[in-house]
């Protein structure tokens, strides 16, 4: 299936249907991950990702992101895992501190597991800004966020694809 992201990016998966795709909400700022989340499992089912492979589990906030992506890496093995949150600018830095973790947590998990981990975690200053963000009126980040999984797992299959099988040594072409 070829879609078309909002890099304008053409975006084929091969057996979308065989996909296994996380998600993982924070409850905090509901009206606006509740949105994320729908708009993002629409978008995937729109993709041919079918509706029994996506697997959606809840979280107290946007700092049990990682741990909650965590479990559900280690239970299901899904194909990518999309983190949707919503951290509102308060009156003190505590947005900064949630931020940089969750941030820095999220990209390791990329890295460790060599998958999609996605950050949909909206960090912005007022809640007219999440819902801007949130509601399809300006922005939808559910929606991109379902996109970006699907076109960072074609990019790992597309690359796979080109690489030459060897036996236990690697090609010195260049």
């Amino acid at each position: 299936m070829s879609i078309k992201g909002k890099t304008n990016a053409q975006i084929h998966i091969d057996e979308p249907e065989k996909l296994k795709i996380g998600i993982v909400q924070s409850q905090w700022n509901h009206r606006i991950t509740d949105e994320m989340a729908s708009e993002c499992k629409a978008a995937l089912m729109d993709l041919s990702v079918p509706e029994e492979h996506i697997f959606h589990e809840l979280v107290p906030g946007s700092f049990e992101l990682p741990l909650g992506a965590l479990h559900l890496e280690n239970t299901i093995q899904p194909d990518a895992v999309i983190c949707l949150g919503c951290v509102i600018k308060g009156e003190t830095d505590h947005d900064v501190f949630i931020n940089q973790g969750v941030t820095s947590a999220i990209m390791n998990l990329n890295l460790r597991y060599g998958k999609p981990f996605v950050f949909g975690v909206l960090t912005v200053n007022n809640e007219e800004q999440a819902i801007a963000r949130s509601d399809g009126s300006k922005e939808n980040k559910g929606k991109e966020s379902a996109e970006v999984a699907l076109e960072m797992i074609a990019l790992e299959k597309r690359l796979k694809k080109k690489t030459k099988q060897t036996i236990g040594f690697r090609s010195s072409s260049k």
